[in-house]
């Protein structure tokens, strides 16, 4: 199996975080949730909620994107594999450091968020360490 493919599995998997980022309002009830808060206090975590999960959806479709269309050059030193050291690094901090600090690690769903997670690593690690082998 050529290294390339992993990458398009993991522009599919970057399109299906985007997607998940689109229903995450709906699937965890911001808005009743956020009608909780006093309302002068609302507008400061309201806004700021939806702008960062718009664009960790637009984030997402971009990665996806490098990853159909330039997934060749993500293996080769320069701008491609800095780009996929910094997605490696990115899973790397929200499984390890992110995870634990601000979700833990006792819920079952914490588990099954690591192990989405890690499909995401296991997707961008692999082609690295393969790219890094090979382009020394």
């Amino acid at each position: 199996m050529k290294i390339e493919f992993l990458l398009k599995i993991g522009g599919v998997y970057n399109l299906l975080c985007a997607l998940l980022h689109l229903v995450f309002p709906k699937m965890f009830g911001w808005k009743e949730i956020l009608l909780l808060l006093p309302g002068d206090k609302r507008p400061f975590l309201e806004q700021p909620l939806y702008i960062m999960n718009w664009c960790m959806g637009i984030f997402w479709i971009i990665f996806a994107y490098i990853c159909f269309v330039h997934s060749s050059d993500l293996l080769k030193p320069g701008i491609g594999r800095t780009l996929l050291v910094s997605m490696v690094t990115f899973w790397i901090i929200r499984i390890f450091v992110l995870q634990p600090v601000y979700i833990g690690l006792c819920a079952p769903i914490s588990w099954q968020m690591i192990g989405f997670f890690m499909v995401g690593l296991i997707l961008f690690a692999v082609p690295l360490i393969k790219s890094l082998r090979s382009h020394q």
